[in-house]
């Protein structure tokens, strides 16, 4: 996000992509929060609690919200099926779809760079940009060897030392 801030990517064109950037920084953290909460345990419980307690802190409406996102006058077996609901299936739903959005806009308006140069601003005869650089092969490239790595450990841990420095049952 730092990055973000630095490169001027809130700027436009790029509002939408920064919008729906920080929509889906939100809905992440809304799941990380519902999750939090589903072993119901103490510290669930109490964090659950804190957090919540936060709606309260809203003028006028903020008491009243507390105790609609509870759906009772405590933390109870209510919270618990409402969260796990919002977990498992509403908020993973709405990230689909927010990071469709994302995408999309990003394809309309292209990534931002340091130096806050225009790609699409000039263009060959072909109308390619003429400050691109292509996607492949040079990005394919650099990401097959990312992989090639991971394989290359993940081979070595799942046929050489499976059980990781373990006893298996």
């Amino acid at each position: 996000m730092m990055r973000g801030l630095l490169y001027g990517s809130y700027k436009e064109p790029r509002e939408l992509v920064w919008i729906i950037g920080m929509l889906l920084f939100l809905v992440l953290m809304a799941e990380a929060f519902m999750g939090y909460l589903l072993p119901w345990g103490q510290m669930s419980f109490w964090g659950a609690q804190v957090i919540i307690s936060l709606f309260g802190a809203i003028p006028v409406l903020g008491p009243d919200l507390a105790i609609w996102v509870k759906g009772d006058y405590v933390i109870s077996d209510v919270t618990l099926n409402r969260f796990f609901a919002l977990h498992v299936i509403a908020l993973p739903l709405v990230l689909v779809v927010l990071i469709f959005m994302h995408i999309v806009a990003l394809h309309q308006v292209g990534s931002n760079n340091p130096d806050g140069v225009e790609i699409k601003k000039y263009k060959n005869e072909e109308g390619l940009p003429l400050d691109g650089i292509h996607f492949h092969p040079y990005y394919t490239m650099k990401d097959a060897v990312g992989i090639v790595v991971f394989l290359f450990l993940f081979s070595f841990v799942v046929f050489y030392v499976p059980e990781g420095g373990g006893v298996l049952p």
